[in-house]
């Protein structure tokens, strides 16, 4: 979930819908919020963006006592 892999994919669907979500005149949000939530900047501190959730829940996975103990693929090719 680590945002270097996730960002180009969100990219790549977030130019597949934009013309689509622009056109939508029953959305939820504005055509400005979706840009502004899958965009591939820093987000400011309290946006809810893509990128923050996915910083934020990569961070508790990992940190995750049923995950922290795992092997990494590393350790698993040496063996």
């Amino acid at each position: 979930m680590d945002w270097q892999n996730m960002g180009p994919r969100v990219a790549q669907y977030r130019s597949l819908i934009q013309t689509e979500v622009a056109r939508d005149t029953r959305k939820l949000f504005t055509t400005k919020q979706f840009k502004d939530a899958t965009g591939q900047g820093f987000p400011k501190k309290d946006s809810t963006t893509l990128r923050v959730f996915m910083d934020q829940r990569s961070s508790f996975l990992l940190k995750h006592p049923s995950i922290k103990d795992l092997p990494g693929i590393k350790d698993l090719e040496t063996k």
